[in-house]
């Protein structure tokens, strides 16, 4: 049975859905970091996720410096081998493997940006691609971090702004300043 969350019935009905775990994550050989019960990962995940000061800035570099040796410890041997133009290669294997001339692909967030590596790759034996919320391909990995802020808080004005519009809005009668108090109260949680 289709999973009715992805695609339509009518969609279904038509297409095999057919999904797998890219290199490195889930079930195919997940690279491996840090243990959920080590005192590093409470340290990883504890680093402030926005920091402003030097030390700040500091300890987020130490812990990610930290994750980085420890993923490389624990899975450097597949490392190299792991990244967007491996797993788009790994589709083209999928598609072969199921016999079909082209593949016709979903994709979602990430999944957009894996679609257009593999058309890239493989324009030929591309067929249908839907990209939903498609990323930008030229886009560097910071650009794509403040296109993503950017969208985040475009999102978060127009939900308070639809909010403020009703009588019954649970965060009052100025829903941006309700969200930026939360905000900053969960980060003082944080010092």
């Amino acid at each position: 049975a289709q999973d009715p969350g992805v695609v339509t019935k009518d969609v279904a009905a038509r297409y095999d859905l057919v999904g797998f775990d890219p290199r490195g994550v889930g079930q195919s050989d997940p690279v491996r970091c840090l243990s959920d019960d080590t005192k590093a990962m409470d340290a990883f995940v504890s680093a402030d996720p926005m920091p402003q000061t030097d030390a700040q800035v500091a300890e987020v570099v130490k812990q990610s410096k930290a994750i980085g040796a420890a993923c490389q410890e624990k899975s450097g041997r597949i490392l190299p081998y792991v990244g967007t133009p491996n797993a788009a290669r790994d589709m083209d294997v999928l598609r072969g493997v199921l016999g079909d001339d082209k593949l016709h692909y979903l994709g979602k967030s990430y999944g957009t940006y894996l679609g257009a590596v593999y058309a890239g790759l493989f324009p030929q034996r591309t067929g249908r691609l839907v990209l939903d919320g498609a990323i930008d391909p030229t886009l560097t990995a910071k650009q794509m971090n403040i296109a993503q802020a950017q969208g985040f808080e475009k999102l978060i004005r127009e939900f308070a702004a639809d909010c403020a519009s009703k009588a019954d809005c649970p965060l009052g009668t100025d829903p941006t300043k309700a969200v930026d108090n939360l905000m900053t109260y969960l980060h003082s949680l944080q010092d």
